[in-house]
């Protein structure tokens, strides 16, 4: 399975981790949307040695994973891919002898649970109905509907990158990657195919009645008493963990 392929099922099986009906998917979309902006205002407001803090903020996903069944483990192994930029900015330091091991732990751990915040709610809510919450906050329509087209053709997109790879490969037996000669080329290809294919489509939208809106809002799921509180109770274990040294104190008391 080639590179594309990967992802572009990667794409898809989040999708139908949304699709299921578990205690976190009957949320609201707006409060679960709300509640992971929070969280992500949050954490990334730590100060830079604020190690405790963030280890409090950490229960967070921890708990809600669980009860939306999330794979914790796949969101984990996907992180990887990103791992390299945390730790860069965490040994730039070091470079100008200031670095610090704290300060690298904190980078890290912030970067993992602002992807883990992320990735709960792509799996939990969907593109639509995330797209339908970003519109009931009066996000540009124009922004909405790009995120949702951008979205649903990006698994074409994939694809005809997946068909040249493979068409590259049986080109060019026994090389592992494209040369850095032909990969501008394929790059152009890729390009003009995606402007004939955004045409084509533009155009058919049209004649079925495609007026700048797209379906799907009127059907989003609105907030009842359950969604409402897992809002208050998610602000609330924020500001909890952000105000209050809760570790500390519950150690002390221990002693």
């Amino acid at each position: 399975m080639s590179r594309l392929d990967s992802a572009s099922r990667s794409l898809f099986a989040l999708e139908e981790l949304a699709a299921r009906d578990t205690l976190l998917t009957r949320l609201s979309p707006l409060a679960k949307l709300l509640s992971v902006l929070f969280y992500l205002a949050v954490t990334l407001s730590f100060p830079q040695t604020a190690l405790s803090g963030l280890l409090g903020m950490a229960i967070y996903p921890c708990l809600l994973y669980p009860l939306g069944d999330l794979p914790m483990r796949r969101a984990l192994g996907d992180f990887r891919f990103l791992l390299p930029v945390p730790l860069f900015l965490g040994l730039v330091p070091a470079l100008f002898g200031k670095f610090s091991i704290l300060l690298l732990a904190v980078l890290v751990l912030k970067s993992l649970l602002a992807f883990l915040a992320v990735f709960l709610l792509a799996a939990s809510t969907g593109i639509y109905e995330l797209s339908a919450a970003l519109a009931r906050l009066h996000a540009p329509r124009l922004f909405t509907t790009v995120l949702l087209l951008s979205y649903r053709y990006l698994f074409v997109l994939l694809r005809e990158g997946d068909q040249l790879a493979d068409a590259y490969a049986l080109r060019a037996p026994g090389k592992k990657a494209v040369s850095p000669r032909n990969f501008a080329s394929m790059i152009g290809q890729l390009l003009l195919r995606s402007i004939d294919r955004a045409e084509l489509i533009y155009e058919s939208m049209k004649l079925r009645g495609f007026s700048g809106v797209m379906p799907g809002y009127r059907n989003a799921k609105r907030g009842g008493i359950a969604s409402f509180l897992f809002l208050l109770l998610s602000l609330a274990y924020c500001l909890l963990f952000r105000l209050l040294p809760v570790f500390e104190r519950f150690g002390g008391l221990l002693s």
